[in-house]
């Protein structure tokens, strides 16, 4: 099965004002997105972060991860099953699998119940945010998660930074506000994606 979402990229907006009154500016893009995340290895993690909310990730062995073509897509394996697809992109999915060794992943996370997006996910370092120095080319933007906070912008929730909208939540309120609470909690300092446009993963680091 194949999904169309509004894939939402990382750019500085010119937003100034009540967040609630204001209309919020930026590029988007059309995307269609093979499902990017395996939903199924996901499970409530114990309160082990001191966060308001128990987070959804799976534990992995970045050792293990490899790019695998598997009958024409290629995937992030670790071991026998699949963490992330990325169809028909296989220079992505290596270059995906070697992020994961680099920095040593040990969680893949979702933001809110579910998991709504691969643009939607995170990974940590035995609990903790992942640090550089960074990888070779890799394509980063800065965060301030200090700024970070969710708002409703016209009827949809969003998080933001600043003058920088960062992910949207449509009308999910609680995921959003999830989301800025993870930003915060980590202290993320770089926003990084891996394929854009439409990028299948991203992560955050500091």
């Amino acid at each position: 099965m194949r999904f169309v979402f509004t894939a939402l990229m990382f750019f500085v907006i010119g937003w100034t004002g009540a967040a609630q009154s204001e209309p919020l500016k930026g590029q988007v893009e059309q995307v269609e997105v093979v499902p990017r995340f395996n939903l199924q290895l996901l499970t409530p993690q114990l309160d082990r972060t001191g966060l308001s909310f128990k987070e959804n990730c799976v534990c992995i062995d970045p050792q293990k991860a490899r790019a695998v073509n598997v009958g024409g897509r290629w995937q992030i394996m670790d071991g026998d099953h699949w963490l992330i697809d990325f169809g028909g992109q296989g220079q992505e999915a290596e270059k995906a699998a070697e992020t994961i060794r680099y920095y040593g992943f040990t969680d893949m996370c979702a933001f809110g119940p579910g998991g709504p997006s691969g643009l939607k996910q995170y990974f940590l370092v035995t609990g903790a945010s992942p640090v550089g120095p960074p990888m070779a080319g890799e394509d980063a933007l800065p965060l301030n998660s200090e700024k970070v906070e969710a708002v409703n912008i016209g009827g949809r929730w969003k998080v933001v930074a600043g003058k920088e909208w960062l992910l949207d939540f449509d009308r999910t309120e609680q995921s959003a506000r999830q989301a800025a609470e993870i930003l915060q909690h980590y202290g993320f300092q770089y926003s990084c994606y891996v394929g854009r446009p439409g990028a299948p993963m991203s992560y955050y680091r500091k």
